[in-house]
């Protein structure tokens, strides 16, 4: 297969003159709140922080190794536990 053109490495908003501004506009629109694209950012790694720990706690409950990977757990789950998808060892625990 032969591309037309290059794949792009940046948002396109970010490749405008104004495209930070623009982001920041977008994320307003989208979310009514005044925060900044940096906020958000932070704002999403704290929940993912907890979710992640979250999980880890229930897999331990599990039986599953919680210091391993979460790609390890859930493919452990999934394989050697036959589990139709890794998630479901979360189902009934919490």
């Amino acid at each position: 297969m032969t591309w037309l053109s290059p794949p792009l490495t940046r948002w396109a908003c970010f490749t405008s003159p104004d495209g930070a501004l623009y982001y920041s506009l977008l994320l307003h629109q989208v979310t009514t709140l005044e925060r900044t694209p940096e906020e958000w950012f932070e704002l999403g790694e704290v929940a993912l922080a907890g979710l992640d720990e979250e999980v880890r706690l229930l897999a331990a409950d599990a039986g599953f190794d919680p210091d391993e990977p979460l790609q390890e757990i859930f493919r452990q789950a999934k394989v050697d536990q036959d589990y139709a998808l890794g998630l479901d060892i979360f189902r009934g625990i919490a």
